[in-house]
């Protein structure tokens, strides 16, 4: 049962990623630093780069795309494990 509820909360923190604007949208970096202690699987370089690429309009949406491709590794992960 504890696996079902830790993907319905990653579920909803991914729509909630999803949701975010663009450049600027200050919820990317709260998102993305409660991404860190969501899962000890959860690294802190690939927090840190997903930061770094919120940082800047031109690499903005590559940022969220990884942040997007990190939470469902974590979801297929935690269903395969």
């Amino acid at each position: 049962m504890e696996t079902l509820n830790k993907v319905q909360m990653l579920n909803t923190f991914l729509a909630k990623v999803k949701q975010l604007r663009g450049f600027g949208d200050m919820n990317s970096y709260f998102l993305a630093s409660q991404f860190k202690g969501i899962d000890e699987k959860v690294k802190e370089n690939q927090v840190n780069e997903i930061i770094s690429e919120f940082s800047s309009p031109e690499t903005f949406n590559e940022g969220k795309t990884h942040f997007i491709d990190g939470i469902n590794a974590l979801i297929d992960d935690i269903l395969h494990n």
